[in-house]
C-alpha cells in the first residue's frame, strides 16, 4: 500500500480516496483537525442507471447530500474528552458512520484496544429528519450513552457523552434546529 501526502502534510491511501480525507470539503471555511477516515465519494456511489434494490450486489448508494448538493458535508463532531485520544475530534458525515479502531472505519479511534477494530458502534445522521442516532453494532464491548448501555438505537442530543472502551466522547452537532444543509 503506497500512501500519498497532501499539501497539508496528511497521509492518505489514494486507492481509497481521490483527495485527502483529512482536509475536508473544498470551499468550506471550517478548518479543524480530523481524526476520522472517510471513504472516497466514488466508492459510495453507484451508476445512475442502476436500480437501488441491487445495493448488495453493486455496493453502497450515493449519500443523501452527495446526491442533492454535490458534497458529503460535516454534520457534527465527536470530541474525545478522556482516553488515549484525548483532545482529538472526529467528523460525522450524513447517514451511517461506522466507529472502530481500523483505518477503514468512517470514524477511526486508534489507541484504545478496548474498542473493536470494526463496527464497534454506528452513529447515524438522518438528513430528512435532521436527527442523530447511536446504535450498537458488532463490537464485543458495550457502548454507553450518558452512562447507560446502548442496546437499541438511541437519539443523540447536543453534548451527550458516549463511552466506548476507555474512551469518552462528547457529541457536538452541526446540523439541528439552527442549521440544516440544503
Amino acid at each position: 500500500m503506497a500512501l500519498e501526502r497532501c499539501n497539508s502534510g496528511h497521509l492518505f491511501d489514494p486507492s481509497k480516496h481521490t483527495t485527502c480525507p483529512h482536509c475536508g470539503v473544498p470551499g468550506l471555511e471550517i478548518n479543524i483537525k480530523q481524526g476520522a477516515k472517510r471513504a472516497a465519494d466514488e466508492a459510495r456511489t453507484q451508476p445512475k442507471d442502476q436500480p437501488a434494490d441491487t445495493e448488495a450486489e453493486s455496493g453502497p448508494t450515493t449519500p443523501y447530500f452527495q446526491e442533492r448538493i454535490g458534497i458529503d458535508p460535516v454534520v457534527g463532531w465527536l470530541v474525545c474528552k478522556d482516553g488515549p485520544s484525548r483532545g482529538m475530534d472526529y467528523r460525522i458525515r450524513s447517514e451511517n458512520n461506522t466507529v472502530g479502531r481500523a483505518e477503514n472505519m468512517d470514524i477511526c479511534i486508534s489507541g484504545d484496544d478496548l474498542i473493536s477494530r470494526e463496527r464497534h458502534t454506528v452513529i447515524t445522521f438522518d438528513p430528512q429528519q435532521n436527527t442523530f442516532h447511536l446504535s450498537p453494532a458488532e463490537g464485543r464491548s458495550l457502548v454507553f450513552l450518558n452512562s447507560k448501555a446502548v442496546l437499541t438505537p438511541q437519539e443523540l442530543k447536543p453534548y451527550d457523552e458516549i463511552m466506548l472502551g476507555a474512551t469518552k466522547l462528547r457529541f457536538i452537532p452541526f446540523c439541528g434546529d439552527k442549521f440544516k444543509w440544503s
